[in-house]
């Protein structure tokens, strides 16, 4: 198998600031999943925003 950095494992906290857990991810899904909006977003804070649509809805076809 092919792998972008050519390693077996990768150690997120030696490469990477801040990130989320499976669990935390697993928390934002079910934000999204109860709120009323439509889009989850984790902006480049790494904070987990719920907002509506991004692109309009096309109707008329």
């Amino acid at each position: 198998m092919k792998k972008s950095i050519d390693a077996e494992e990768f150690d997120y906290k030696a490469n990477m600031p801040k990130y989320h857990t499976a669990k935390q991810m697993a928390g934002f899904m079910v934000a999204l999943y109860d709120s009323n909006e439509v889009v989850g977003i984790v902006d480049q804070k790494y904070d987990f925003n719920l907002r509506g649509q991004i692109y309009p809805i096309i109707s008329d076809f």
